[in-house]
């Protein structure tokens, strides 16, 4: 995928011209497009008729869209916020407490799904309830309070790191590193 990128994507004026973001996961891509819906018509037919063997689907909006598991939403003030996002199909199928699984693993699963939580729901007046959907789907899958009360559930104290603290490092793919 990074090769076809390379060599088709980054090339293409449409791209060029339109493409304000750009950012992939293995073969998922959200792009937001600054342009009429025609060009990004004109681009995915581009898309899926520029390389055999790779297919594409596109779902686009103009107030919101799914990417993994997170909802982007466009605020009236032109601001995008994040959201958890859960599939109609979705289930909980969080490892059950009783499973034969070290207990020290049980127990670090519920923390990093709660700072998981933190990281992606950006508006702040929606997390305490985000957090709370989490606890319970602990509690349907047998994890005991002290668990849950000890790992993070209130972990929106803490501050989140802004983009302004971080330092991108981007290398090309070489197999020796």
């Amino acid at each position: 995928m990074a090769d076809y990128e390379e060599k088709a994507i980054y090339t293409n004026d449409l791209f060029r011209t339109h493409a304000v973001t750009w950012k992939r996961y293995i073969d998922d891509i959200f792009c937001i497009w600054n342009g009429p819906l025609n060009t990004l018509e004109a681009f995915f037919l581009f898309l899926k008729t520029s390389w055999p063997g790779l297919d594409f689907t596109m779902t686009y909006s103009l107030e919101q869209v799914n990417f993994l598991d997170t909802l982007v939403l466009k605020t009236d003030g032109g601001k995008l916020v994040t959201d958890l996002c859960t599939k109609p199909t979705a289930r909980n199928s969080l490892l059950h407490y009783q499973s034969f699984h070290p207990t020290r693993m049980k127990d670090s699963i519920p923390k990093c799904q709660f700072k998981r939580v933190n990281r992606i729901v950006s508006k702040q007046d929606l997390l305490p309830q985000c957090l709370e959907e989490m606890r319970s789907k602990f509690v349907e899958r047998g994890y005991p309070p002290h668990v849950l009360d000890t790992s993070g559930l209130d972990d929106s104290s803490h501050s989140k790191t802004s983009a302004k603290d971080l330092i991108p490092s981007v290398h090309n793919y070489h197999p020796l590193t």
